[in-house]
């Protein structure tokens, strides 16, 4: 395997302020992904596995620590679209459809539009 980290977490700690007190969702997490590794994050529900990943796509703001994907930080790679996010549960309105869905995402970003129509086209003829 390469030794080129594509993911890397040294001493991340990330704690939930609650009502019922502190809950620490990540303790000293020290983790480091090379390229061409296959990972998979197993544990029961509410061990961090989601945690860290919403930290890794910067939906979350550690408390401590670093997390670096491709040497930048989380917001960084985000800002530069430099990797992809799929959430855990579907982002798309019921009432949607997948070429309804689009054509709304075009209505705000119509720079993109004639992109998006094209790529949409691709995945349905494919």
């Amino acid at each position: 395997m390469s030794q080129d980290p594509v993911i890397e977490a040294r001493s991340l700690n990330l704690t939930f302020a609650t009502n019922d007190g502190p809950v620490h969702a990540l303790s000293d997490v020290n983790l480091t992904i090379n390229k061409g590794d296959f990972v998979s994050f197993i544990g029961p529900s509410g061990c961090g596995k989601t945690t860290f990943l919403r930290a890794l796509a910067a939906l979350e703001e550690p408390t401590s620590g670093s997390i670096f994907v491709n040497g930048q930080t989380p917001d960084q790679a985000r800002q530069k679209r430099a990797y992809g996010y799929v959430f855990q549960h579907a982002g798309l309105y019921p009432w949607r459809t997948i070429a309804g869905f689009q054509q709304w995402y075009a209505k705000d970003i119509s720079r993109h539009a004639g992109k998006h129509t094209r790529m949409l086209a691709f995945v349905l003829l494919d």
